[in-house]
């Protein structure tokens, strides 16, 4: 495992459900060339399990865990822009697409690839908080960040409610969200 100057050579014992998380992330990550280490930066400001980018003109340490998903497609161009116009007051809300990659308003859409995507490597609370939002006539949409962080602790799927105390016409975390209702 890649260890930042310090650190020591720590033993680790995670779950699949962690490895998944991390394999997702991984996959979201395309492009790069990555290391799993024990002292990845988390996205709460800690460090543990995680990736970790790595110069790939250096060879690989004894016992390094390098990960690479390259571009199926590297020269496709990404959108520059994506806006969703809230369906009360009429403004445009922009989507950051360095920070979310899809954005989903349909409950089937959500049911059918949100959920089955989730369901394989999240616990069964973020799964009800996912389904509340779904279920809630205020989310007019969802929007999956980019990309399926491996940090437990920090919500994965935003919601854009109708209106409330946490919307300014803003994404916010499921938990937020749920912490308004």
């Amino acid at each position: 495992m890649a260890q930042e100057p310090g650190a020591t050579d720590a033993s680790i014992t995670v779950d699949a459900n962690t490895l998944r998380r991390i394999a997702e992330a991984a996959d979201g990550l395309r492009g790069g060339t990555y290391a799993l280490s024990a002292n990845a930066p988390q996205r709460d400001g800690g460090t543990g399990l995680g990736l970790v980018p790595v110069d790939t003109s250096k060879p690989a340490e004894p016992g390094e865990i390098r990960v690479h998903t390259p571009l199926k497609a590297p020269k496709k161009p990404r959108p520059k822009a994506v806006f969703v116009q809230h369906p009360h007051t009429g403004e445009m809300i922009n989507i950051d697409v360095e920070r979310f990659d899809a954005v989903f308003w349909g409950e089937a859409a959500i049911e059918k690839f949100l959920v089955p995507y989730y369901v394989r490597f999240q616990s069964e609370g973020f799964m009800q908080t996912l389904r509340e939002a779904v279920e809630n006539d205020e989310v007019i949409a969802i929007a999956h960040e980019y990309p399926s962080f491996v940090d437990p602790i920090t919500d994965h799927v935003l919601v854009l409610p109708t209106n409330g105390a946490t919307t300014d016409g803003k994404f916010v975390s499921l938990t937020d969200w749920l912490k308004a209702q």
